[in-house]
């Protein structure tokens, strides 16, 4: 079996999925739109728990905090919305 760098944490493995909502400030800080369906999020999930001035809910600091600082990508999926596709 080959190696590879890119690893899914066990945490990770369960978020694949999951929905992840930025607001629009977030989304300009991160270097993604908030409206458009092309651009991929790739942020640790402590750095998206960080930019959130308000802070989340539970679900999404239950979601993310187990990932610490592994990063996410993730594809559109609408008005600030993210579908998790990757944990590395």
């Amino acid at each position: 079996m080959a190696h590879t760098s890119e690893t899914t944490t066990q945490a990770g493995s369960s978020a694949i999925g999951q929905r992840i909502y930025l607001d629009r400030d977030q989304c300009e800080a991160m270097g993604v739109s908030y409206t458009s369906r092309v651009e991929d999020l790739v942020a640790s999930a402590e750095a998206i728990l960080r930019s959130r001035a308000q802070g989340y809910d539970r679900h999404h600091i239950d979601l993310l905090t187990p990932m610490g600082g592994s990063t996410i990508v993730a594809k559109p999926a609408g008005h600030g919305w993210f579908a998790i596709t990757r944990v590395i």
